[in-house]
């Protein structure tokens, strides 16, 4: 009789978020792990350079979401985050714009110390976020 190993999936973390022209920068997350659902929420301030298309502000909630995971013991975890480009640049590690060099290098390090990690390009739920993330934001300015 052989003994099976109970085989848990890697926690799956959806990522949408937002800047503003001031530097303010909101992420929503929706985490399912063990069959668990539960919400994340998580204000990053940063600067944002305008030039980049908003790569540097995809980089750093990438960045915020993995150490936030990190100090909750989460090990593995597939990450769906709202910008394609960010997934190409990770999957095909091309030539990036020097501004993002430090960021890309930077996330690197966040996701190694993970055992497993895979990052996924948008789907509807991550653009979901990243609406919210806008909207609030938007509410946050206007008050």
């Amino acid at each position: 009789m052989t003994h099976q190993q109970s085989i848990t999936p890697p926690a799956r973390v959806w990522v949408g978020f937002a800047a503003d022209p001031n530097g303010r920068m909101l992420i929503h997350t929706h985490l399912k792990s063990r069959g668990r659902e539960r919400t994340l929420r998580l204000r990053v301030p940063i600067r944002v350079s305008s030039d980049l298309s908003g790569r540097d502000v995809a980089y750093a909630a990438m960045t915020a979401v993995a150490a936030a995971l990190r100090t909750r013991r989460i090990r593995e975890a597939e990450f769906v985050i709202d910008d394609p480009e960010i997934v190409r640049d990770l999957e095909e590690r091309r030539s990036l714009p020097m501004a993002l060099v430090v960021p890309y290098v930077t996330l690197r390090c966040e996701l190694n110390r993970f055992s497993q990690t895979k990052v996924l390009g948008p789907d509807e739920y991550s653009r979901d976020l990243s609406a919210r993330s806008r909207a609030e934001l938007a509410l946050t300015v206007a008050a």
